[in-house]
Order: C-alpha cells, then structure tokens, then sequence
C-alpha cells in the first residue's frame, strides 16, 4: 500500500476565485457538511445562498459540487460560527455516508487494509481536487498522510481526522485508537491538548509537513465483520461506472491548466496530481489536441496580461513572477504572445478595457 510521495507548493488553499469550477466534490460530501453545519447552529440556508448549490442538486447523488462552491460555505460557516471547535465538531456531528461509496465499499471489504485500498483507487469519486496520499510503513506503524493543493484548510482537515476515526471505530470496534495524529495547521485561537482530546483519542503534533494519523500496522489486518463479498462487487461496479462519468465530465486539459494556475508547472507534479504517469498524461492531452508546453505557454501569457495591466511590478519583477529565471528568454516568450517587447507590451495593454 506504497503511494508517491507528496510534492508541496506554496498554493492559497483557500483563494475562492482562482479554482473556478474545475475541481467538484460528491453531493454526498456536500450534503453531510451541511447538515453537520446545521447541527451546529450554522444553518445551510445561509451557507449557499448565491451558490450553484441547490437542495435538488444534493438529492441526487451523482451530482458534483464545484470545489469554489465548497470552498464557500466553509469561509461562510466559520464566520458565523466564530468557534475555534468548529471543524471539530463538525466531524463529531457528520451524518455516515459522507465520504458516499467509498463508505460502503469499505464496510464491506475484508479488512481495514482492503478498506484503505479502496479508498485510495476511488478517492476521486469523494472528491477529485488533487489530494495527495502517503502510506507508510515502519516499526509497527502504519502512518496515513494526506495533503490537497487546493483545499488544505485546517478546520475541514480537523473535520475529517475526526470522522475517519469515527468510521474506523465502527468497522472495528471502540476498542480501536490511532497512535498519534499529525496537523500541517497550528492549535486555533485557544484551544489546547485537552480540548482536542476531547475529539482525538491520540497525541497530536502540529505544524507538520502533512495531516496523518498512525495506527498499529496489526490493525490493518483485522477482519471487518461486517463485509459482504457480494455486495462489495456490486458497489464497485457501480464505483467504476462512476469514475467513468467522472472523467468525461471535463477535460483533461482544464485539470492540468487549473493546476498550473496554481502554481504547478511541473509535468510529473502535474501528472502526480491527477493520478497517472506523466506519458498518460502526455497521451491525454494529445487524445484533446493539446500538450503540456501549450497550457503553460497559455496560462502564463494569461498571467502576463494582467501583471503588465496593473502596472504595480517591475519587468524584471513580471519575468520573475512567471518563473523565468533568463531575461532574454522573458523577453522571447512576451515577443512571442504580443509581438512586441514587455515595454511595449505594457503600452499595448494599456489601451486594452
């Protein structure tokens, strides 16, 4: 169970506007978060108002939510709520069913390592936003790490520590406790070891590298009692039918042009990210009539126009933004989106509404 290692990058996990709708969750995901939200006195009206998200929209399982859209109602919940316990207690109030198949597909494996298998080959149908997973294994201990690009925010990351602890206790018992658990946020505002202790049943170190949660490597082998074989075939059928529809939803290229928005523009990074190999991805983008070298060329003419509008950077300051480290190589790429120099670029744009 050896995932690639994770690769950072110094992303604003909680920019609202720059993912647009590119990256979605489950309306199941969505929809247990808002009733968690409502037991908590924050109520869902008021969460997506001004939305694209609908009470007919979450009915239907199938149906995605566009990361911006979550994104939104978790700025917007801890505002009214104002409690450093909110992500806490949110994942103390979550309903079952939130993570959808990946619940039942593991309720029904044969044991918690099967269950962690297929919760990592599916992951995507919870929500398809990047997130990185590492499993490790060594002395005894199984550590679990996960990290997303695009929403590392501390609150919804406490949220799901707290339910996966939920779940692993009711597929194997009450008896079942994670040795320790790793934040990459600090404590908020008051709040101290005790006041975790209350949620976690196990120490917690913060401001690390990666979120995790270490458990016994024995407990990985234990028998969940109650799997179905039969049942298990059906749902993952259904899962696979399911990451089919996922896929076509939208294209590859805007995957890989978010990611590179973001910061990303490395093609093994990016290739990582999205779950192949870097000449799967090189085959897709091809398969669209688009490469790699054209989406960044793309996205960071995109970038030029507005830096060279603002009028607030240098040119040096502009080429070095955009990630050339060579001036004359600067200078080749603004020739060769505006045909002009970067001077003169920025006289050209200025004429621009």
């Amino acid at each position: 169970m050896q995932i690639t290692a994770n690769h950072r990058n110094n992303n604003d996990n909680m920019d609202i506007t720059s993912e647009k709708a590119s990256f979605t969750v489950a309306s199941s995901y969505a929809k247990g978060l808002l009733a968690a939200f409502g037991i908590n006195g924050v109520p869902s009206e008021s969460l997506i108002a001004g939305t694209a998200i609908t009470p007919e929209l979450l009915a239907v399982p199938e149906n995605r939510v566009a990361l911006c859209d979550l994104q939104v109602i978790w700025a917007r919940a801890i505002e009214i709520s104002g409690s450093d316990c909110l992500g806490l207690d949110v994942g103390q109030a979550m309903p079952a069913g939130h993570w959808g198949l990946i619940e039942m597909l593991a309720q029904n494996s044969d044991t918690l390592g099967d269950a962690f298998d297929a919760a990592l080959n599916y992951w995507r149908l919870v929500s398809d936003t990047g997130k990185r997973f590492t499993v490790s294994e060594g002395g005894g201990l199984i550590t679990f790490s996960f990290w997303s690009p695009f929403f590392d925010l501390p609150q919804a990351n406490e949220t799901d520590m707290v339910y996966f602890e939920r779940r692993i206790k009711l597929l194997l018992g009450s008896d079942i406790n994670p040795v320790a658990y790793q934040f990459s946020h600090k404590p908020h505002g008051e709040l101290t070891d005790k006041d975790y202790a209350r949620y976690l049943s196990a120490p917690i170190e913060f401001g690390c590298e990666v979120n995790s949660v270490t458990l016994q490597a024995e407990v990985f082998q234990r028998k969940i009692t109650s799997s179905s074989s039969e049942l298990k075939l059906v749902v993952k059928a259904i899962a696979e039918k399911q990451l089919v529809l996922l896929d076509a939803a939208k294209s590859v290229g805007q995957k890989v042009q978010t990611l590179v928005n973001g910061g990303t523009d490395d093609i093994d990074n990016v290739a990582s990210l999205l779950n192949m190999s870097t000449r799967t991805l090189q085959r897709r983008l091809k398969e669209e009539d688009s490469a790699f070298k054209h989406i960044v060329n793309e996205v960071k003419k995109g970038k030029a126009e507005v830096l060279f509008q603002a009028r607030i950077h240098s040119i040096q300051e502009i080429g070095f933004l955009l990630g050339y480290q060579n001036e004359r190589t600067f200078y080749d790429a603004v020739q060769r989106w505006f045909g002009t120099s970067p001077s003169g670029a920025i006289a050209l744009l200025a004429n621009v509404d």
